[in-house]
């Protein structure tokens, strides 16, 4: 008989032995981890084509921006004007006026003064300074015509926030930009401009909204200075006044510039009116 000897080191205890389960279910982990590795990159591939989509069309939308800023006039007319808006004092009760003149010995001191209104009226410079006498009661409110921010009101608030008014319209600006209309013309209420001057100040968020607002957002995000080095507005404000600057002092007349007010933007002098009489201390 022949004997079959089979040497001992063959037989293996099942543990180390992998069955073909064990081996099924590491191949399938592998695939998975191998699937998830793909998703992974493929979802990073598709964000950076993304952003690098979105950044191409942010300095294409700058590069034409500055591209119109360049073609636009400068906006020195609208500053460099012969024509000036009038500030007049008017008596409501003149006939008590007079009574007071014709009767100082009995006048009431501790009576209350004549009520008055103010009107605004655009005249040539040269008619203005011809009509003045000792009694006039009219002074120049600012340069070029009147319009809707032609107000006691107004001007006391361009006088009062001249440090602070940019800031805050481009706040109220940015807020329309990602909140809608609503939101910006709540925002502008809180600075407390008229009704009427608030409607120019809102044409000329949404003017810049549409000329100017990669240029805008640059700014924004750079957190630039007002004035650059050389003393020339920074991007954002230099589209705003060249793109949207005439269609707002159409509607508006007055601004801070017309009002020869030194504010938190610089200007040269050729830049700003400096005729007016309206003294930056005095609430009106």
């Amino acid at each position: 008989h022949h004997h079959l000897t089979i040497p001992t080191s063959s037989f293996l205890s099942s543990s180390e032995m992998p069955t073909t389960a064990h081996k099924y279910d590491s191949l399938v982990e592998t695939k998975q981890r191998r699937r998830k590795v793909h998703y992974a990159q493929s979802f990073c591939c598709v964000i950076i084509t993304i952003l690098l989509a979105l950044q191409c069309l942010f300095f294409i939308g700058i590069r034409r921006e500055e591209h119109f800023v360049r073609l636009a006039n400068t906006t020195l007319s609208n500053y460099q004007t012969n024509r000036v808006c009038v500030r007049s004092v008017i008596s409501t009760n003149t006939s008590s006026s007079t009574n007071s003149t014709n009767n100082n010995s009995t006048q009431d001191p501790l009576a209350l003064p004549t009520p008055c209104s103010t009107d605004f009226v655009t005249m040539e410079k040269r008619t203005y300074e011809a009509s003045l006498t000792h009694s006039s009661s009219s002074d120049i409110a600012h340069c070029g015509e009147c319009g809707k921010c032609s107000t006691d009101d107004d001007i006391e608030l361009m006088i009062r926030t001249k440090d602070t008014l940019t800031k805050d319209a481009t706040k109220c600006a940015l807020r329309g930009l990602l909140f809608g209309d609503h939101s910006m013309e709540k925002c502008l209420q809180t600075i407390g401009f008229t009704s009427g001057c608030s409607t120019c100040w809102k044409e000329n968020i949404k003017c810049t909204t549409s000329n100017c607002k990669y240029t805008c957002l640059k700014y924004k995000y750079l957190s630039e200075p007002n004035n650059n080095e050389g003393g020339g507005l920074n991007s954002c404000l230099e589209c705003d006044e060249k793109m949207c600057g005439p269609q707002f002092i159409k509607c508006a007349g007055c601004n801070r510039r017309r009002l020869g007010i030194i504010s938190d933007i610089g200007r040269d002098d050729q830049e700003q009116c400096n005729i007016t009489e309206i003294d930056e201390n005095i609430n009106y």
